[in-house]
């Protein structure tokens, strides 16, 4: 099955991770200086890989999903969040302009990316568990159906990890190219396993697959 355009994307960017890495002398061992340094910047970059995917496979599928899927069937988490956009929407706003469909892209482009002027929403900040589930009930779907618990708790460990590094500049002193290689490779699958998901859940409430 294809995949989003929010997954070659991700792919493209962990083409940029292993750019990165193939800097890096071949085999094991305890890495210098200046190659822990291309594996602390290898796993920074792999995150963010992550944070971009969430939040541009969030707005695609509400895309598509908002211009197939009956008013009657729009799931009850996003009538929800419609209702608490801001200024709360009236019937106008509703049936006529800018009308729900495109009401649903903007609550979930807020959420993702940010839109401080419409409703104060800041974006999904930090792609933890609790932040990309805020973000998935307003598309709809469940963030990570299907995914194995212990990767889901595995992303908690990248986002720590993500954060040791972005604030102190380094890494564990037991960092090695293997650590930065294992974190590249768990985004790919990550990635992967979500998207299947939602386009599963995405074809079960309109029909057919989204992509």
């Amino acid at each position: 099955m294809p995949g989003s355009n929010a997954l070659a994307d991700l792919q493209a960017g962990l083409g940029a991770v292993d750019d990165v890495l193939s800097f890096a002398k071949e085999g094991v061992g305890k890495p210098k200086k200046r190659e822990q340094s291309l594996f602390v910047a290898s796993v920074a970059l792999s995150y963010a890989v992550w944070e971009n995917f969430v939040e541009e496979v969030a707005i695609e599928v509400t895309t598509i999903l908002a211009g197939a899927i009956p008013e009657g069937s729009v799931p009850p988490s996003v009538r929800e969040w419609i209702m608490k956009v801001k200024p709360i929407p009236d019937a106008w706003d509703l049936v006529v302009h800018p009308g729900w469909r495109e009401l649903w892209v903007r609550m979930v482009r807020a959420r993702a990316k940010g839109d401080s002027e419409d409703d104060g929403d800041f974006g999904i900040l930090t792609a933890n568990l609790r932040n990309v589930e805020r973000l998935f009930e307003r598309v709809g779907v469940r963030r990570f159906e299907g995914v194995p618990k212990a990767e889901q708790d595995k992303l908690e460990q990248l986002v720590a990890q993500h954060g040791l590094i972005v604030h102190t500049g380094k890494a564990p002193d037991d960092f090695r190219k293997k650590t930065a290689t294992d974190w590249r490779a768990f985004v790919e699958s990550l990635g992967q396993k979500v998207d299947s998901s939602i386009a599963t859940q995405a074809k079960a409430l309109i029909g057919s697959s989204p992509w």
